[in-house]
């Protein structure tokens, strides 16, 4: 929007100046490379009996979802609706609730734990 107003200035002299205030949109800094696992990679952290399976649960849920962990600590069994394969959130950061889709293998594996709910508490 920002830019799109700057050429509303400048060169197209439809406006005389933008609204928006010089600095109050940052600058873009450099991206960070996202890290992520290869299929085989996380196959193999799935499958192994050596990491406790709520953490190899917590970490395919992050993985497949793009959530933050914090995010994801902070979920509750009440928020998911498991028979529509649903997550919804009353309360987040922006206080701004808001519902989606999981994946479909995310819902049908947290549906499979749901009974033990307990034990996948971190």
């Amino acid at each position: 929007m920002n830019r799109l107003l700057n050429i509303a200035v400048y060169p197209l002299k439809i406006r005389t100046s933008s609204p928006i205030p010089k600095g109050l949109v940052p600058k873009p800094g450099k991206r960070r490379a996202m890290t992520y696992l290869y299929p085989d990679e996380d196959r193999a952290l799935l499958s192994c009996d050596a990491v406790p399976l709520r953490e190899r649960l917590l970490w395919g849920f992050l993985a497949r979802e793009g959530w933050h962990v914090s995010e994801a600590l902070d979920l509750q069994w009440a928020d998911l609706d498991l028979v529509r394969g649903a997550v919804r959130l009353d309360k987040n950061k922006t206080d701004d609730p808001r519902a989606w889709a999981l994946a479909p293998g995310v819902a049908a594996a947290l549906k499979h734990f749901e009974g033990d709910a307990k034990a996948l508490v971190l």
